[in-house]
């Protein structure tokens, strides 16, 4: 505020005839904001001392988030833990942490780990080999700023779906996160509370974070997926259980049929063998005549269509 009165009041203070005066209030305004920087600096380093503000040592809280985060195995922890390094290290509003999968050899998929601290949309990018993005993450491991991705010239040529895929994740700086000399996940930070940029020691402490998550992440995934296959494998044996029942039942079914079905089968075929033999006899003796002719040839007529009835429904049943 002090410094923006006094220069105001040296622009009030300039005499409206004098020669260029909007040159004058143009060099007037460039020599108040750099007078801005150390007035800050100054201002800031005041109140920390009437208030007892304490910056952290950043060794020391790397190390104490390197102890904790060792033994931790659950995935939703170790981002939490990992973003709240970020915001308090580095005075980020906000952090997140990107899980990188291969694809295939060519491709890297990078996908927003689901966290109650993260603030990042449910979006994906892909990363091919080709991208000067590869290179630098997966090759050269650096961090990086957004504004870097947007207006540096290394990566001038980065395909614009993945540099949309950043805008929307809403991030200051990215760092990579490697483990056994994998690239699995991508430590991002959102922009400062003092709305600073990151400076280079900025990114090297981002990076420091990231290298000390990077154990912690490749465990918790390796539990993760392990608990992913254990379940599936429960519900591969829970529908394989369901479908030998079903066999089961459907071998009792079939057993039940053919036992009803030989059954039927059975009595047309005995009617026919008993009026076959009834007829034998009569011949036999010469005692038939044509009506007691016409009824046998009727029984076995009916014997045979419903013998032909109780095929037919066999085969259907069948197919």
């Amino acid at each position: 505020a002090a410094a923006v009165f006094i220069t105001l009041l040296l622009a009030q203070a300039l005499d409206p005839a004098i020669p260029n005066r909007l040159l004058a209030l143009v060099g007037l305004a460039l020599a108040a904001a750099l007078a801005y920087l150390p007035l800050r600096s100054l201002i800031n380093g005041i109140m920390d001392r009437i208030f007892g503000a304490s910056r952290e040592d950043p060794t020391s809280a790397v190390r104490i988030y390197s102890q904790n985060i060792a033994g931790e195995v659950e995935l939703p922890k170790v981002s939490d833990q990992a973003i709240d390094m970020v915001r308090g290290s580095l005075g980020a509003r906000r952090g997140g942490l990107l899980l990188a999968t291969r694809d295939d050899n060519n491709t890297i998929r990078l996908e927003p780990m689901e966290s109650p601290n993260a603030d990042m949309p449910e979006v994906r990018g892909w990363i091919g080999k080709d991208s000067p993005l590869y290179m630098a993450f997966f090759e050269r491991r650096i961090p990086l700023r957004q504004y870097d991705l947007e207006y540096g010239s290394d990566y001038a040529t980065m395909p614009p779906e993945l540099l949309s895929f950043f805008k929307q994740l809403r991030m200051s700086a990215f760092a990579p996160i490697v483990g056994q000399g994998q690239v699995i996940g991508i430590l991002a930070a959102g922009g400062k509370t003092n709305d600073d940029s990151y400076s280079p020691q900025d990114l090297e402490l981002l990076a420091t974070i990231a290298a000390q998550t990077g154990a912690a992440l490749r465990n918790a995934r390796l539990v993760n997926d392990l608990r992913k296959a254990r379940d599936e494998t429960q519900e591969l044996n829970i529908d394989i259980i369901r479908t030998k029942e079903r066999l089961e039942q459907l071998d009792k079914v079939k057993t039940d049929f053919i036992t009803i079905a030989s059954h039927e089968l059975r009595t047309p075929l005995a009617q026919m063998r008993g009026y076959t033999d009834i007829l034998e006899a009569l011949n036999e003796q010469r005692h038939l005549d044509p009506d007691q002719t016409a009824g046998l040839t009727n029984n076995l007529r009916k014997a045979t269509d419903r013998s032909e009835e109780h095929t037919s429904e066999l085969q259907s049943l069948t197919n």
